[in-house]
């Protein structure tokens, strides 16, 4: 790893796009992250465009936002449709690199404090100056790898000395997203002593496979519903911690952010490039790292940095947390509610009072479906079973996967599409 700094060049124009895919809830809560960084600086906002990704219809509840802050900020909501790829194919059509020198990729389910947000506008342009640079990104909570980086800037030392803990009596699944992962299972369930994690990268980084973005904390709701528990109750230092202008560039770590700035002609290059359409990850995650490794640039992590990653999608199965059943979409959207009062709060402590001017979306029937504990009984049932055969095991996985489409045709729509 090597640290870069960063003089105050002058900012070209970025474009911060903000992809919908579930409640509008969760956009406005992420706008309002970003608007508090925005809102004491003038030279900031006339540099950023906030596009706002949504789908399928124009929501009232962007459409009021659009009005309220439009005069302020240069925000548009924009429909886009289609898969995950089509919808950032959608944006850079119509708003092509000739207008715009850098990209932000901004999932709706992330939330980045305001000295971080402040920060790495300012100075993730000058980072990206250097050729050698691919990415500039912050330090997210469940983000991989940076989720150590988050725990040891913000959790108190009981929490992570529950964290380690809990890393060092776990297991990873031999098979996720459809991709076999038999020997990183294989090899954290026969590791000895404490959780290593330059160690697990070590051997990660052995493995000829693209996609390398198993870990643990990305993918059980322990890890998720820990770190969220202490940012929301520690939210004020969330929001105003220190943040550095300097970024430590890493070249050996595998990166699930769906949160980063980029250079917009090198983004939409890569996203067409032939060599890299058999990374069928549907999310340009695996795209994004290979071509990274082909021409041998480094991905950038802002010092100091705090961004909240509410939960990743695999979380969504796992009913049971000990005696206890969760449903996952239920936990996810009560944090998403708690971190929207926050921030409002937050800004109307500041005199910013418009936040409470936008409509809020309640939960759609087919939303609140999904959060009833049914929809996961038969992976929970999948869990009892694990200490069968694996032949029987994988035969139940696979009749779930071609009954859960019949079980709940809201998928699609609510699983959330960050990786």
């Amino acid at each position: 790893m090597e640290t870069v700094g960063n003089s105050e060049a002058a900012m070209d124009r970025i474009l911060i796009c903000i992809l919908q895919h579930r409640n509008p809830n969760y956009t406005v809560t992420a706008f309002l992250h970003l608007f508090a960084a925005l809102r004491d600086d003038d030279e900031l906002r006339r540099k950023c465009k906030i596009l706002l990704a949504c789908t399928s219809r124009r929501s009232p509840e962007l459409l009021a936002l659009e009005r309220i802050f439009g005069s302020e900020c240069d925000v548009e909501v924009f429909e886009t449709i289609g898969s995950y790829p089509e919808k950032l194919r959608s944006v850079v059509n119509k708003y092509p690199p000739e207008q715009y020198q850098f990209f932000v990729k901004h999932d709706e389910d992330i939330l980045v404090s305001r000295n971080t947000w402040h920060s790495f506008l300012r100075s993730a342009p000058a980072a990206l100056g250097d050729p050698s640079n691919l990415a500039a990104t912050v330090n997210l909570s469940t983000g991989i790898p940076s989720w150590m980086d988050f725990a040891d800037r913000f959790l108190h030392p009981d929490e992570r000395d529950s964290l380690q803990s809990m890393l060092n009596h776990e297991r990873v699944p031999e098979r996720l997203w459809g991709m076999n992962f038999e020997m990183v299972s294989r090899y954290v369930a026969r590791r000895k002593g404490a959780w290593d994690e330059s160690a697990y990268w070590r051997f990660m980084n052995a493995q000829g496979a693209y996609s390398k973005g198993v870990h643990p904390v990305r993918i059980y709701l322990a890890y998720g519903q820990l770190l969220n528990e202490a940012i929301l109750r520690r939210y004020a230092d969330f929001q105003t911690a220190a943040v550095s202008d300097r970024f430590t560039r890493v070249t050996d770590r595998y990166l699930c952010n769906s949160f980063f700035m980029i250079r917009y002609p090198t983004y939409t290059s890569f996203m067409n490039e032939d060599m890299l359409h058999d990374a069928k990850d549907g999310y340009g995650e695996v795209a994004m790292n290979r071509y990274r490794e082909i021409h041998d640039l480094a991905f950038c992590f802002l010092q100091g940095s705090l961004g909240v990653h509410i939960l990743y999608n695999t979380t969504y199965m796992q009913l049971t947390q000990g005696p206890r059943r969760i449903n996952g979409l239920r936990y996810e959207y009560e944090c998403l509610t708690r971190y929207l009062a926050l921030v409002r709060q937050w800004l109307a402590e500041r005199g910013e009072t418009r936040a409470h001017q936008i409509p809020l979306a309640e939960p759609t029937p087919r939303e609140r479906r999904a959060m009833r504990n049914w929809h996961v009984v038969f992976p929970a049932a999948l869990y009892v079973l694990s200490g069968v055969k694996r032949q029987f095991r994988n035969a139940l996985i696979g009749l779930w996967k071609d009954t859960w489409p019949i079980l709940s045709a809201t998928r699609s729509r609510i699983v959330s599409c960050d990786r």
